[in-house]
């Protein structure tokens, strides 16, 4: 919905301790005086709702921790951080849980799921959006729409934007306007102690939550959004027995390309299930997926060396970019699924060629993605972007329907990290990193000032992040 412009202007523009800090209970002997104060629920173990409470969107997360609170309120954040300190507990905030496995053990952790804060708030006249924690790309999509506005969302509708932008904000716009985080002009947030605040950029609260430190729980953002047209975007197929020509096509082809296009080259394997349509269901194929921000002639002038490789299906149209949504084709509902992600400096041929050996003739030949994106432009003038100076991404993905494909789908993630190893960066996006990480990996040069802001925010470790600035890897 429309607000008035002067209400998102005062919330950019003040920074401090939110005035509702003043209602919040300092006492908690228990759970018990917690789950009396709240205005949401909180889930014990020897609830009946205990499952669901605890369920991530990544199935393979077995999330056992000491409750559950589900915050109806910012105020249910800033009391489930307090009595959490008073306890000697962790809280561990969670929107959709999509990358949930680097969390660890949660014994002594209240899991603090945030979904039900999702108020979107566009201001139209200002192009800004104040979104809450639990909001996801879907519903600032949407909303933004609605005033001819889009912003900088990612691959994955169901993904809260939250989770996106810490997670550094790759999508189909980034190359063009940025990463998502870049986008941000004020958090509201609570801190170790408890405390309800507001910050802008240039606050150094700011900018340690906003990279990720695990310093605060991030109860709402403001964020820019941007004026673009309708685009040109879809996907090309073609036999997996193709992949090897389609792959080093596309390189060649991404190195012409202007900031505007943002392509993807993939194999996906189908599965054979009733709601795949059958030209697909069980097959593989090697795809370029791809949005192009220009008018239908430039586009088709773009494409062109794409199209003259014969694809089998060929998706591309006019869209509005709320069309953008399914073009990636990720499930529409949880599955159970491992990942792997590699950041590259560079892409030369012969690592090209590795790639496709591994997952046309290795092990990586069971993982049912396996994914290369484009990357450069606007990111690597963006000092907020954790991929300055890679060439792509490589992404990797296997459904796991039972326990004994999890060892098929690691021999598979090592066959592609050895095929990349000569061109692969020191750093990598935590959004993409599914199991506990060194943080200097994640957090780079800036490690030592994040660490700071860790000590003075939250010296006593009362907040528990999926991957965290100080090194848990021995937890």
């Amino acid at each position: 919905m429309t607000i008035p412009h002067e209400a998102l202007r005062d919330a950019n523009n003040r920074s401090g301790v939110v005035d509702r800090n003043a209602a919040l209970p300092k006492i908690f002997h228990n759970l018990d005086d917690l789950a009396a104060a709240l205005s949401g629920a909180l889930v014990r173990p020897t609830d009946p709702d205990w499952d669901q409470a605890r369920a991530a969107w990544q199935l393979l997360a077995d999330q056992r921790p000491i409750a559950v609170v589900s915050a109806a309120t910012t105020e249910d954040v800033g009391l489930t951080v307090r009595a959490a300190a008073a306890l000697g507990l962790r809280v561990a905030p969670q929107s959709t849980g999509h990358n949930a496995t680097p969390l660890g053990d949660l014994t002594r952790t209240i899991l603090l799921r945030t979904g039900a804060l999702d108020r979107v708030e566009i201001d139209a006249d200002a192009r800004i959006a104040h979104v809450e924690a639990g909001a996801r790309c879907a519903d600032l999509t949407a909303a933004a729409a609605a005033a001819g506005l889009v912003s900088i969302g990612g691959f994955s509708a169901d993904v809260g934007v939250v989770g996106l932008v810490l997670g550094g904000g790759l999508g189909w716009f980034a190359r063009s306007h940025g990463p998502a985080r870049a986008s941000v002009l004020a958090l509201e947030l609570v801190t170790g102690d408890g405390v309800i605040r507001r910050v802008r950029a240039g606050d150094d609260l700011f900018d340690s939550a906003l990279a990720g430190a695990d310093i605060a729980v991030i109860t709402a953002l403001t964020l820019r959004l941007h004026a673009i047209d309708d685009v040109v975007a879809g996907a090309l197929f073609w036999p997996i027995e193709s992949t090897r020509d389609i792959f080093h096509a596309w390189t060649t082809w991404t190195a012409t390309m202007p900031e505007t296009v943002t392509s993807v080259v993939r194999v996906l394997r189908f599965p054979d299930a009733p709601d795949v349509p059958p030209m697909f269901a069980g097959r593989a194929f090697a795809i370029i997926e791809a949005v192009i921000q220009a008018d239908a002639v430039t586009a088709h002038e773009l494409l062109a060396p794409l199209r003259e490789l014969s694809p089998l299906v060929d998706t591309f149209d006019l869209v509005a970019p709320t069309a953008l949504a399914g073009l990636h084709r990720d499930p529409p509902v949880p599955v159970p699924a491992l990942g792997c992600s590699a950041l590259l400096r560079t892409l030369p041929a012969e690592v090209v060629d590795a790639i496709v050996t591994a997952v046309t003739d290795g092990p990586a030949d069971t993982l049912t993605s396996v994914e290369l994106r484009h990357l450069g432009g606007a990111p690597d003038r963006t000092a907020a972007s954790p991929t300055l100076g890679s060439a792509a991404l490589l992404f990797a993905v296997a459904v796991i329907p039972a326990p004994a494909a999890a060892e098929t789908a690691a021999a598979g993630f090592q066959a592609l990290t050895a095929a990349v190893a000569t061109v692969r960066s020191d750093r990598d996006i935590s959004s993409f990193t599914e199991s506990a990480t060194a943080p200097q990996r994640l957090f780079g040069s800036d490690l030592p000032r994040w660490v700071a802001a860790k000590d003075r925010w939250d010296a006593t470790d009362v907040i528990h992040a999926n991957h965290s600035v100080r090194n848990r890897l021995g937890d």
